[in-house]
């Protein structure tokens, strides 16, 4: 079922017999050089082009697994018993177990059901109860294990984090690249569940120098140098992304992009802000010409006298 040996790093690494996970047990989610030696890893087990070694590296907190899954026909339950499964850097192509970690949300639990209220709806491997108008369609917001999942309509939001590099030469090859902003965009949709990014700018930072006088010493000074990342984009809710799980997609995106990532450091991201869309104007009517009131009013005096006259001669 899951075969399992150390590393020369001293971290335990555990595999799937079905060639279908890999997981590098690591309790620190944003350490770069754990995320590194899984992928160095796979493809000295497998290879680079493999569909798992291929796969985006995630990571897994085993207490988050959503309790209704399966592995090779044992429940998670059992399943974490008989793999002792820790935290760590992961990789996986078993659908069925590791579908859920795309969107991060919780198959256990998102429904759409028609309920009245004070109702028991009935949610897979759950059930929750829901007030919602009676015979009414609602969408349920269910809380399981943990886990929150929001089905329904999705509103527009912004955020903001920077993401700190060892020189400006790092940065500057970031901001400069359609794949790091394409990495970026792609880290943040992994990153949080049901978000569609629709637009990212890249901001490089810190790497403009200043001189100041100090003890009539003049001093170069310099910051540190970051990017900054500005995403817009839509969400079933308000939420952004947990700064750790970012961190952790960013890097594997990076990477596969022969993008620096060594050494980067990831911010809180900053609280979203719902998006305001103004009204569109209304098109100003154009204006009536004057002319016509005016032209009418002769017109239909001088007809009116025409008809006057003909109905006079054909009487006489």
């Amino acid at each position: 079922l899951v075969h399992w040996s150390q590393h020369s790093k001293n971290y335990w690494i555990k595999w799937g017999a079905a060639s279908d996970m890999l997981l590098l047990e690591h309790s620190d989610p944003n350490s770069a050089d754990a995320n590194t030696t899984l992928t160095d890893l796979c493809s000295c087990l497998w290879s680079a082009n493999t569909p798992l070694c291929a796969s985006p590296t995630y990571y897994l907190e085993v207490s988050k697994i959503p309790s209704c899954l399966t592995y090779a026909g044992y429940n998670v339950g059992a399943f974490r018993a008989l793999a002792n499964l820790k935290d760590g850097f992961f990789k996986c192509t078993n659908a069925a177990f590791c579908g859920w970690l795309s969107t991060m949300t919780n198959p256990c639990t998102t429904t759409k059901a028609a309920v009245s209220t004070g109702s028991t709806a009935a949610v897979t491997g759950k059930t929750t109860k829901a007030a919602v108008s009676t015979g009414s369609t609602g969408f349920l917001r269910v809380v399981v294990d943990n886990d929150e999942s929001i089905t329904g309509a999705v509103t527009a939001y912004t955020t903001s984090t920077t993401v700190g590099y060892a020189t400006c030469d790092d940065a500057e090859s970031i901001t400069n690249s359609s794949a790091g902003k394409e990495a970026f965009k792609a880290a943040f949709e992994a990153s949080l569940a049901g978000v569609k990014v629709t637009d990212t700018v890249l901001t490089k930072m810190g790497c403009d120098t200043t001189r100041r006088l100090s003890d009539n010493t003049r001093i170069l000074q310099t910051t540190k140098p970051q990017v900054k990342g500005k995403f817009d984009y839509t969400s079933p809710k308000e939420a952004v992304p947990k700064q750790n799980t970012f961190a952790s997609q960013l890097t594997t995106q990076l990477q596969a992009k022969n993008l620096p990532y060594q050494g980067m450091t990831v911010k809180t991201f900053a609280a979203a802000v719902k998006m305001t869309t103004a009204p569109t104007p209304a098109p100003t009517p154009a204006p009536t010409p004057m002319v016509d009131a005016a032209v009418a009013a002769p017109a239909t005096f001088f007809f009116v006298v025409i008809l006057s006259v003909s109905i006079s001669t054909y009487l006489m």
